[in-house]
């Protein structure tokens, strides 16, 4: 028998689209569905893909995901509005969590429309906000969050930096870490080539893989018996390919695409990099700690340095600096104890993140009720 939130009705994920490149968020939504399905929910996905999209993640039988069939538009986001209102009060969805929706005033309106309860999955650091946004633009996204019943961040040390008047409604709940069977070797294989790893979306304004490409093209000629290896597809993949020509490193550069068997990389690589100029929860980053490997990041990189430290690696200053990275590069190409001990120190960091525990604490927030003031009810 299904189970559903108290007081009856079912729970409802939403984002922007699933089909397509998986990314952080679309993982975190596809592993939330189906272990809330698992535990006997009734689960539905809303998304506004085509009919015949795929979801790069699997998605249980048992959840019912509804391929909306709508892009932008003024026109489209009445309709949009009119459609998931309808969608919401048909299947009774006490509780709708939305995935990367603080801007979203379509599923706003439908949600307070029809009565549901909203949960508002924030996937980014908050400099997110800073970083893309004008003023205005963030104060309308702030001041959305005001309309949802509570805010799910995914490090405590975000809630700072989040409008004091949202601060009794956030609450913050990290991802899912699983622990892999076998781990990484950082100290390297006799006789083979050491690799730095990167992997996730090949995109400049986040993730930015062209300022790793660059800081080890720094340190390249310094240190022969390294390799570079990025892993993902996005709109820098060209670019990358013809700067690494430009450089003269296609033997020791390789780019791989997107794929769910990533264990042999993490496998075969000694440090893992994540330049990005934020993040939520480095998803790519924990798992890469879960295998011993230690890792490389920016100390002023939100979500980085929440999860790394320079016990299980190496801060390079600043946020975006090539000579700052290629500095940290050294240090770890020319450390390999260091390597190792900071490995063993990430991946224990890693075993924190146990997943029963996450969805235990997911269940709290969906069965939250706002305590009511009505006579009779104190």
């Amino acid at each position: 028998m299904n189970q559903e939130t108290r007081g009856g009705g079912a729970i409802a994920l939403y984002f922007q689209r699933l089909g397509g490149e998986g990314g952080g968020a679309e993982r975190m939504l596809c592993f939330l569905a189906n272990e809330l399905s698992r535990r006997g929910y009734t689960i539905h996905i809303f998304s506004w893909d085509p009919p015949y999209a795929s979801s790069f993640y699997e998605i249980s039988d048992d959840v019912q995901w509804h391929r909306l069939n709508f892009c932008g538009g003024v026109r489209d986001k009445v309709r949009r509005s009119i459609m998931l209102y309808r969608l919401l009060r048909r299947y009774r969805i006490k509780v709708l969590i939305g995935f990367v929706m603080s801007g979203d005033m379509t599923v706003y309106a439908a949600a307070l429309a029809s009565g549901t309860r909203v949960i508002a999955a924030e996937r980014n650091a908050p400099s997110m906000y800073y970083y893309l946004y004008r003023p205005f633009r963030r104060w309308i996204n702030f001041n959305l969050l005001r309309f949802v019943n509570k805010v799910i961040v995914q490090n405590e040390e975000f809630i700072a930096d989040y409008p004091k008047y949202l601060a009794e409604k956030i609450v913050s709940i990290p991802n899912p870490v699983k622990q892999p069977a076998c781990i990484a070797c950082p100290d390297g294989f006799s006789g083979r080539s050491k690799v730095v790893l990167y992997i996730g979306r090949l995109e400049p304004v986040q993730k930015r893989p062209e300022v790793l490409l660059e800081a080890f093209a720094l340190v390249a000629t310094n240190y022969p018996d390294w390799n570079l290896v990025f892993v993902g597809d996005g709109i820098s993949r060209v670019h990358l390919l013809a700067r690494i020509r430009e450089l003269g490193l296609a033997s020791r550069i390789s780019i791989f695409r997107t794929t769910l068997d990533v264990e042999p990389f993490y496998m075969s690589a000694q440090l893992y990099v994540m330049p990005s100029a934020w993040e939520g929860f480095p998803n790519a980053l924990a798992e890469a700690m879960s295998y011993g490997l230690p890792a490389i990041g920016f100390e002023g990189s939100q979500g980085v340095a929440s999860l790394l430290s320079i016990e299980q690696g190496w801060l390079a200053k600043g946020v975006d600096s090539y000579n700052e990275l290629a500095r940290s590069l050294a240090s770890a190409f020319s450390a390999p104890a260091e390597r190792v001990a900071r490995g063993i120190s990430a991946r224990r960091i890693t075993e924190e993140f146990g997943a029963n525990e996450i969805i235990d604490a997911w269940e709290n927030v969906i069965n939250f009720r706002e305590k009511s003031h009505c006579v009779g009810n104190e």
